[in-house]
């Protein structure tokens, strides 16, 4: 009894030991950022949070992280070993674009010739534009790529970029250039909280597993971490209700329209960006933006999906306004700014005074995020 006690004060002291906070972003279980943390990240104050040396874009529902690895001409292929150990490693969705390697390796890369030339040019130290390149992708339908495959049976000598693949709600296949989608679990047997279920999870690594906290509990699900809590315990009584935030949402908008528009001194507020975490999504789901992308929020809203982005604490929520908020968010953040709403035409369509939003165009993504159309060949594109 004494060895069991102790063993688990050793459990607690470690997890307790475990620093999740970086300035005012404060990650799940089991991420952290100090050596005991089962999955270390890096914080700087000046660079943000980093996963072995490589940007650490956000985390999603779907138990990945995505990173930012920019075009580098000069980057070994062996970096990539980063992206693998024995509880995470790249997912099937990932396409590696390798340079320098040998002619029996080369094979044609399904990208738009004019986004390859741009990178490269935009790239340092890339010599000549020519260098045999490849792609190194999942062909066997299993959910991770194998460290082996990428790193010893290409030959390759450089690590160019990467781009994920995903089908959209359009048929239509979303690129996003520029990242690396990294799938993570925890090892060994499940210890799961109560009130959540464990998922096994086969890699061609080390098997694992995942926790879930079951419908109407909230959490991490795992017992070394936040567990589970009932959506409307008191715990969480002092959240802001939804008519409050709704409230804030509209005084943000008529105070950027006064400033833009009305006041003496017209004043454009640059330092506010046009992310969804400053407009709506924060308020309406109760977390960081860094938990949800914006593509995973349009793809949720396509597909009527609205409760998987409104936080679950909120009873008295009103689902038209939370897709009211959510699509106006979406129309601020097109690539085009000429597309985007005025706040004049923002806060017209949040009083009521207008019930008719414009609908979603086709998902408009900078460079870094080329949208063609699956399977289609690079002359069509």
């Amino acid at each position: 009894m004494l060895q069991l006690i102790f063993f688990l004060s050793l459990i607690a002291a470690s997890t307790a030991s475990c620093n999740r906070t970086c300035g005012k972003t404060t990650v799940s279980y089991p991420f952290g950022f100090s050596p005991s943390c089962s999955m270390k990240l890096s914080c700087n104050s000046t660079l943000g949070i980093s996963f072995s040396g490589f940007p650490l874009q956000n985390f999603t529902a779907n138990n990945t992280f995505l990173l930012n690895i920019s075009a580098n001409c000069t980057r070994p292929v062996t970096s990539a070993s980063a992206f693998f150990s024995t509880n995470y490693a790249l997912t099937h969705r990932n396409v590696m674009f390798l340079r320098d390697c040998p002619l029996s390796a080369v094979s044609p890369c399904v990208l738009p010739t004019m986004v390859v030339s741009q990178m490269l040019n935009q790239a340092s130290g890339c010599g000549r534009k020519e260098d045999n390149s490849t792609c190194v992708m999942n062909s066997t339908g299993n959910m991770y790529l194998t460290k082996d495959g990428l790193l010893n049976k290409t030959s390759c000598g450089g690590l160019f970029t990467s781009f994920l693949y995903k089908p959209d709600v359009a048929g239509q296949t979303v690129l996003s250039l520029g990242i690396v989608e990294i799938g993570w679990w925890m090892t060994g047997n499940c210890h799961c909280a109560a009130n959540a279920s464990c998922t096994r999870v086969g890699s061609e690594v080390k098997d694992g597993y995942w926790c879930q906290c079951d419908k109407g509990f909230i959490g991490d699900g795992f017992a070394y971490g936040d567990g589970c809590r009932r959506a409307n315990d008191s715990i969480r009584r002092d959240q802001l209700n939804w008519k409050t935030r709704y409230r804030i949402i509209q005084g943000i908008t008529s105070g950027l329209q006064y400033l833009h528009k009305e006041s003496r001194v017209k004043i454009i507020h640059r330092d506010l960006k046009a992310s969804l975490e400053h407009f709506c999504l924060k308020d309406i789901k109760g977390l960081s933006v860094s938990s949800f992308s914006n593509l995973e929020v349009w793809e949720h809203v396509e597909g009527g999906e609205i409760d998987q982005l409104k936080d679950p604490v909120l009873e008295d929520v009103c689902t038209e306004e939370v897709t009211k908020c959510i699509r106006i968010g979406l129309l601020c953040v097109q690539e085009d700014p000429i597309k985007r709403p005025n706040m004049e035409a923002v806060n017209v369509l949040l009083s009521g005074y207008s019930t008719t939003i414009p609908a979603l165009p086709p998902l408009q993504l900078p460079l870094s995020m080329v949208s063609i159309i699956s399977g289609s060949q690079e002359s069509n594109s």
